[in-house]
């Protein structure tokens, strides 16, 4: 619950900050996406399908394969 308030804080900073607008005209939420249908639910509709919407892009995509991440070696 503390990282999601200290979030809702940073956006809240942000949008008054770049925006000159009150506290009082920004709200903020959070829904909660199981893993399995983030990807139908978020990712399709919202970021796949707005593509050339977006201010910024995503680094990744969910339907390829993520590769092993290296193993560290412990001293």
């Amino acid at each position: 619950m503390r990282r999601r308030s200290a979030l809702s804080d940073a956006i809240v900073r942000g949008v008054t900050d770049t925006l000159g607008y009150g506290n009082d005209a920004v709200s903020v939420r959070f829904e909660e996406v199981p893993a399995g249908e983030w990807s139908a639910r978020v990712y399709g509709p919202d970021i796949q399908d707005r593509w050339a919407e977006l201010t910024k892009l995503p680094g990744y995509d969910p339907g390829a394969k993520r590769q092993a991440e290296p193993a560290i070696m412990e001293k």
